[in-house]
C-alpha cells in the first residue's frame, strides 16, 4: 500500500512513477521487500506526504514477527502487489473516516 501511496503521489508531482523500475517486474524477495520499505518511508518522508505512519507502523510489527524467509518468493510477490491493488480501499475508507469524524 505503501509503494502505491509514493507512485501515485510521484504521479501527481512528476507526472512518472520513476519508483516503479525498483520493484523488479514485482518479482520479489524478501531483501527486496526490505529494501523497498526503507526506501518508500525515506521517500513519502522526502515528499512530506507521510500520511500514513499507522500503516507504517503496522507493515513494521509485520516485519519484526514474520519469518519472511521461510515464504515463497512467489508468495511474496503476490501479497506486495496484492496491497498495492488494495491501496485505493485504503485510501477511501481513510477519507470517509474523516468526512465522520467532522460531522
Amino acid at each position: 500500500m505503501l509503494c502505491q501511496h509514493l507512485m501515485d503521489i510521484t504521479k501527481q508531482q512528476t507526472d512518472s512513477t520513476p519508483f516503479r523500475s525498483k520493484l523488479n517486474n514485482m518479482k520479489l524477495n524478501p531483501q527486496m521487500v526490505q529494501r523497498l520499505y526503507t526506501e518508500i518511508v525515506e521517500k513519502l518522508n522526502q515528499y512530506d506526504k507521510n500520511y500514513y505512519r499507522d500503516l507504517e507502523s503496522n507493515i513494521a510489527s509485520l516485519f519484526i514477527e514474520s519469518d519472511f524467509s521461510k515464504m515463497p518468493n512467489d508468495d511474496i510477490s503476490f501479497n506486495f502487489t496484492l496491497g498495492m491493488t488494495l491501496n485505493k480501499q485504503f485510501k477511501e475508507k481513510k477519507e470517509n473516516e474523516d468526512v465522520s469524524q467532522s460531522q
